[in-house]
């Protein structure tokens, strides 16, 4: 049989998404598009696969977690689902080597990463990866295109309804939050040790019912806890070396085709509560914010607070949004326009023109103006839709179960078609509009030109599709004028250790340049000389040996720091990003394709089959009530630093005989 290579299509998207895998074809084996999503979880991650109907068609979804998997609408596609951390758990930074930060985004890049290397065992291209994302999954995309992390493992992208350019620089740390996060949890703040040994031992619920303890003003900030640039770390893979303005502008991302956009009203719906409460007598929202519009704007409009210079911002955002009058029913569109640039148009807006600057791909630009009869967010007299909101249109590439279904010769159907034949076309071949094959007549007499600088032309996806030019433009000059780029930093460093090793099929070649291939290799303690050990063994020696009650770091100048702190340095640090610079007598970081280090990841299992042996032997094990009984008892997953917390306070007699047994 004849057979195809197609591409793989990942998904970032982290509110939204949905992950569905063709079975087979009739003639011919075929290797489909992939599409996936990442999601994330702080208590494990787990992969189930199951059969379901895709508008008539027999699928195999592969899906993470238990949240709602919407499915891709009319396409077969190859797919991965994966989990990642989120919110606090997946961007609390403290902006030092106990937590350098972004651990949700190197999430990604492992399941990234993993796709590159087994796709083509689910009949997907790895050499044709597409990654998409919606809101903060596509902050997730931008942040990909200039990570040196992500580098060869991807070949096209697609962010729509957000970006990582944001009106402020990326923070470099967010401690403030993470202390705020510790006091609502009910834990230390005096050291960042201290607090992060005590977070360590919270629940995923803990955290997720404290989330709404972070707004300051109904549901306002949107955006809490964001991206950083990390701080350089002995032994740790940086996500973000700099920042991804100064990346872009020095060149120094992947430059790829790519696909981004917004609708029509984004999140301008946020009007809807205060215009009802207001109808309904209670006009308290519209009240707080004119009596404290200089002190409530930069929350709800995400920008710097309490400075002469967010006080301007304030009075000319009023002063051009709604012409310098107090905020009521009858100016209100006003506001919406100002919290859909706010928070979601100008940061698209900037990376638009950015990558329009800087590369040599293709930019496609869109604005989703369809409005159909169900919206995310409606009228409760009416119980008609506001309007085109954030999220509306993933109702035309996915199914998702709590709306109705499409009329099958209706408006939104032919959306339907349109918008998944865009995606999947693009997933293929980096050109939105198929030129041939099913789906050509619903793009009659369209051409989606690129966006260029020059005239900046963008495609309006509504009941038809026509090109237009410069996307709100008199409101994106304001924004423009208020937050100016400024000179671009001199010499950024992106961490690049080695260019792209091979050809995008290459996969092997390529993950051993960037130190990540799982293959075998044999370490040696630089601190007593014993060698011949694995990760997993490295790791329990370590733990055994030379950390407990350590108070200085072996392996770079931390200083003296308490024990509970040194765990959780020589975990992040040391341990987590597995190198030779870390651990091996490779004392340059040299490593070679015929002899990588091994990846971190296949060691959670074989130290817990560790830990079990010597809870069977008797051995006394300090809180193994809490982890080793919860692991031996259940045999529950449990994480990286549990793991670590539990070996380092064993406590044993004969520690010879688990010496033997372990080395």
């Amino acid at each position: 049989m004849e057979k195809f290579r197609v591409s793989s299509l990942l998904l970032l998207v982290l509110l939204t998404a949905a992950a569905a895998i063709a079975e087979e074809a009739q003639e011919a084996t075929l290797e489909l598009p992939s599409l996936g999503k990442l999601k994330g979880s702080t208590l494990e991650t787990r992969l189930a696969a199951d059969t379901g109907e895709i508008m008539g068609e027999r699928v195999r979804r592969v899906r993470g977690g238990t949240g709602l998997s919407p499915e891709f609408r009319r396409q077969s596609v190859r797919g991965l689902s994966s989990l990642e951390h989120l919110h606090d758990q997946g961007f609390m930074s403290t902006g030092d080597s106990l937590l350098p930060g972004n651990l949700g985004l190197k999430d990604q890049v492992e399941a990234l990463r993993w796709l590159r290397l087994n796709i083509a065992s689910f009949g997907g291209d790895p050499g044709s990866v597409t990654i998409t994302g919606y809101s903060a999954g596509a902050w997730s995309v931008s942040l990909h295109m200039v990570s040196p992390m992500s580098r060869g493992l991807f070949h096209r992208a697609i962010a729509a309804s957000g970006s990582a350019i944001f009106q402020e620089l990326l923070p470099t740390n967010q401690t403030h939050l993470a202390r705020k996060q510790a006091e609502i949890l009910g834990c230390p703040t005096d050291t960042v040790g201290n607090m992060l040994v005590c977070l360590n031992t919270k629940t995923a619920e803990d955290f997720a019912n404290s989330v709404g303890q972070f707004f300051e003003w109904h549901h306002n900030p949107i955006i809490q806890w964001m991206p950083v640039v990390e701080p350089e770390v002995r032994g740790v893979e940086r996500f973000m070396p700099a920042q991804p303005i100064d990346l872009i502008r020095q060149g120094k991302f992947k430059k790829v085709p790519f696909i981004t956009g917004i609708t029509k009203d984004e999140f301008g719906a946020k009007i809807v509560q205060m215009i009802e409460e207001a109808k309904a007598g209670n006009d308290s929202m519209f009240r707080d914010l004119n009596e404290d519009w200089e002190r409530l704007a930069p929350i709800n409009f995400l920008y710097e607070r309490g400075t002469n210079l967010s006080s301007e911002i304030s009075y000319q955002l009023k002063e051009q949004y709604l012409d310098g009058n107090n905020v009521s029913i009858d100016n209100s569109q006003g506001l919406a326009n100002l919290y859909a640039d706010g928070v979601i148009g100008f940061s698209v807006h900037r990376l638009v023109n950015l990558l329009a600057e800087h590369s040599d791909q293709p930019v496609y630009y869109y604005e989703f103006t369809f409005q159909g009869p169900y919206s995310h967010v409606y009228w409760n007299d009416t119980k008609k839709p506001y309007g085109v909101t954030h999220h509306d249109d993933l109702l035309y590439l996915f199914r998702v179960s709590f709306f109705p279904e499409f009329e099958k010769d209706s408006p939104e159907m032919r959306t339907v078609e349109r918008m998944t034949a865009i995606w999947a076309n693009f997933a293929k071949t980096g050109e939105p509009i198929p030129l041939e094959g099913s789906g050509v007549e619903l793009f009659a007499n369209v051409t989606w030109e690129p966006y260029r600088l020059d005239d900046q032309r963008y495609l309006e996806i509504g009941e038809e599709l026509s090109m237009q030019t410069r996307l709100n433009a008199e409101r994106m000059d304001i924004w423009d004028k208020l937050f100016p780029m400024g000179p671009a930093a001199s010499n950024v460093e992106d961490d690049v250790d080695a260019e792209e090793a091979c050809s995008a099929g290459d996969a092997a070649a390529a993950a051993a340049a960037a130190n990540k291939i799982p293959i075998e290799m044999s370490y040696s303690c630089e601190i007593c000389g014993r060698d011949g050990f694995d990760d997993a063994e490295m790791r329990s020696h370590m733990a055994l040996h030379h950390l407990k009650g350590a108070a200085n770091c072996p392996f770079c100048d931390l200083g003296e720091i308490s024990p509970a702190e040194m765990l959780l340095h020589v975990n992040s640090a040391h341990l987590d990003y597995l190198t030779p610079r870390a651990w091996s007598s490779q004392t340059d970081g040299s490593s070679s394709s015929e002899n990588p280090p091994r990846s971190s990841i296949p060691s959670i299992s074989k130290i817990q089959k560790m830990i079990e042996w010597a809870w069977a032997q008797g051995f006394d094990i300090q809180g193994a009530e809490q982890l080793g009984g919860k692991l031996v008892n259940t045999r529950k997953w449990i994480g990286a630093t549990e793991v670590v917390t539990l070996l380092s306070s064993l406590r044993i007699n004969e520690i010879n005989k688990l010496d033997d047994k372990l080395l």
